[in-house]
């Protein structure tokens, strides 16, 4: 199961929320079934929080685990203009990752930053 939660902070949303954010962050780590979790911020202050569970049951202690409850609510009173919660059901799971290439040391080699430095001398 994966939660996507897109939001976007009102300016209220000071050091009470980083801290909050902060402890159920950790809180979600101890939850029975949590795989992972990714954050991204855009530059016009939308987030997106994606949390992965093994299974409906997992997803739903965490939706009602009593401080987390507490935040959703603080959250719609002071912290969120607006929220959005996706959940879903993870059908398949394609994965590809390229090899990582060693120097003669040991060392893994950054093609990417070569390749910029190569086009940058010209």
């Amino acid at each position: 199961m994966s939660s996507c939660f897109e939001s976007k902070l009102t300016p209220e949303a000071g050091q009470d929320y980083g801290a909050m954010s902060d402890e159920l962050h950790a809180l979600v780590r101890e939850n029975p079934g949590f795989v992972d979790v990714r954050h991204d911020t855009a530059e016009d202050g939308e987030r997106l929080t994606v949390a992965w569970f093994e299974d409906k049951e997992s997803l739903r202690e965490w939706r009602n685990l009593p401080r987390h409850r507490e935040a959703q609510a603080t959250g719609r009173k002071k912290w969120y203009q607006y929220y959005k919660m996706e959940v879903a059901a993870i059908e398949r799971v394609t994965e590809f990752a390229k090899p990582l290439l060693l120097d003669g040391e040991g060392r893994a080699e950054n093609h990417v930053e070569d390749l910029v430095e190569d086009q940058a001398r010209g």
